[in-house]
């Protein structure tokens, strides 16, 4: 699906396809996938509720309790429906190309908004069940309840770019408005939390040298212009500091490996100013929503994306490194070249981590 909305080709024959298809069976395209999402979750309710009466069957529950195992299944009177990452992508990407949706989803968008009003609006303009359309009839006898695709809604809404407060109160990843706020924050010399953060970069990517003073040519070994780092941050302010700290701070043997490949005699170039460019990258493959399926797969928190940040950094180093005979005045030609690179691999749908062991990826993991 990734490949036909990145299309236009593509797209113009899947539109004419839906056309068609809504012609003949009278159901929109977001109701075909909701229902696919309760119908699917409700399978696996009932085979999981198989799996505890079998059990319950073999062993008494005593011994079930020494044993230590735990079954639980999909509570029907309260969540029915759980939606994977494939479903609500199509659900955003619907939702991003209905041309009756727009207002919609403008007020989706909006930090000032609730989810609940927008998606009873949605459920009447595209007919589901009693809500518009009296030809949409569910496929069974015993269909899925209004409640449940309501359900299927809000929990795309609430695991989308949308209204997501986080409960420590530090900023999280909600939408392209939050990334530009952070963005936007400049670097403030009298704020003793970007000091402090700054001088915990040096000491993270620097461990066995010393920092001579705040204002030093020191700070070029790690990629700055010249001995205020704070200049260099004009562009993508607090936010491009947060990546570089982050990826210092939990990924060190990539951070030395690719530092160590900036120090080439030939083909240098500036880590902290390619990192810079990296934030800046990351953050508009986040207002074109081409990273829309990483982030409903892992989750839309600032940890996903710093270390979607960590896995284009580590991959910039490598393609660099294989470049052969290059200088700094390649590096223009040489990123645009990664760029088009990291496209195409979410094009495909890659998953674009860089340690899937980690315990943030494995917590933070949906199921498919």
């Amino acid at each position: 699906m990734t490949q036909i909305y990145q299309s236009s080709f593509l797209f113009w024959i899947y539109k004419i396809f839906k056309s068609c298809y809504r012609l003949l069976t009278g159901t929109s395209e977001l109701y075909r996938i909701c229902d696919g999402a309760v119908r699917a979750a409700e399978s696996a309710r009932s085979q999981e509720e198989t799996e505890l009466h079998t059990l319950e069957a073999k062993e008494s529950d005593k011994t079930a309790e020494k044993s230590g195992r735990k079954v639980t299944f999909v509570n029907s009177k309260s969540l029915s429906a759980y939606v994977g990452p494939a479903a609500v992508y199509r659900i955003d990407r619907a939702l991003l190309y209905s041309t009756t949706l727009t207002e919609v989803r403008r007020r989706l968008e909006s930090p000032y908004s609730t989810l609940e009003e927008p998606f009873a609006i949605i459920l009447v303009k595209k007919g589901f069940p009693g809500n518009g359309n009296p030809k949409t009839q569910p496929a069974s006898v015993d269909p899925p309840s209004m409640h449940h695709y309501h359900h299927v809604l809000v929990q795309t809404g609430s695991r989308g770019i949308v209204l997501k407060r986080h409960r420590r109160g530090s900023w999280e990843l909600k939408s392209p408005i939050q990334l530009n706020a952070r963005a936007a924050t400049k670097y403030d010399p009298t704020n003793r939390s970007h000091e402090r953060k700054l001088l915990e970069l040096w000491e993270l990517m620097m461990p066995g040298e010393k920092l001579a003073s705040r204002f030093s040519d020191q700070w070029q070994k790690i990629g700055f212009q010249g001995k205020d780092p704070a200049t260099d941050f004009r562009g993508m302010g607090m936010l491009g500091l947060d990546n570089l700290h982050y990826y210092a701070k939990h990924h060190p043997h990539s951070v030395q490996r690719v530092l160590q490949t900036s120090h080439h005699p030939t083909a240098w170039f500036s880590m902290a100013i390619v990192g810079i460019n990296i934030t800046d990258f990351a953050v508009q493959l986040v207002r074109t929503r081409q990273l829309q399926h990483f982030l409903y797969t892992f989750g839309t928190t600032t940890t996903m994306f710093n270390e979607f940040y960590c896995y284009m950094f580590d991959e910039f180093g490598k393609y660099w490194a294989a470049q052969p005979m290059i200088t700094i005045m390649d590096f223009g030609r040489v990123f645009e070249q990664f760029q088009t690179r990291i496209q195409l691999e979410l094009l495909m749908s890659k998953e674009t981590v860089l340690d899937p062991t980690s315990p943030v990826f494995i917590n933070s993991k949906k199921r498919l």
